[in-house]
């Protein structure tokens, strides 16, 4: 059992000032947790499966992060912006639907750079997931990051110690 974002939309949404109830507050967490210098994507991880509503360009599911950002030239030749990740990789390849070619713009090379980072994405049955590969088993604790938090200081505050409530 965990909490659940019954919306469906991205960590970035959550953390907007209007959205209110306890979602704000775990929202919180995510600034809180990268002004510790840790990534809150490298706590959280997204496991794209068949029935997806993850966006591939726009959603944190590769290594390479948003690949609208660390694509930027061929996100801005993409004809449908919001596809999925499920209509761009399938089995048997990728299909890409660009409004012209890259080649012609000479973005050949960084075509070839995104097949390789999608290159060793398998797509699975069900719906997507988010997991936290903290432990093996995948599942968020709060013990794991804390564990994690009192193994690597805090870069910017060493003078600071972390004060741990005792009802975590």
């Amino acid at each position: 059992s965990g909490i659940h974002n019954l919306s469906n939309k991205p960590i970035d949404y959550l953390s907007k000032k209007s959205v209110t109830c306890v979602w704000k507050n775990v929202a919180a967490t995510k600034k809180d947790i990268e002004d510790m210098g840790f990534g809150f994507y490298n706590i959280f991880n997204l496991i794209v499966k068949s029935e997806d509503r993850t966006q591939f360009w726009h959603d944190f599911w590769s290594d390479a992060g948003k690949l609208k950002t660390t694509f930027l030239e061929l996100y801005n030749l993409e004809s449908q912006k919001r596809c999925l990740v499920g209509e761009r990789i399938h089995h048997d390849g990728v299909i890409w639907d660009w409004k012209s070619s890259p080649a012609g713009y000479g973005l050949s090379e960084e075509v070839t750079r995104l097949t390789n980072v999608i290159a060793n994405t398998h797509i699975g049955e069900g719906p997507d997931q988010v997991i936290c590969p903290l432990d093996a088993d995948g599942r968020y604790k709060v013990c794991l990051l804390r564990r994690k938090i009192d193994k690597n200081p805090i870069p910017n505050l060493l003078q600071l110690k972390v004060i741990w409530s005792k009802l975590i």
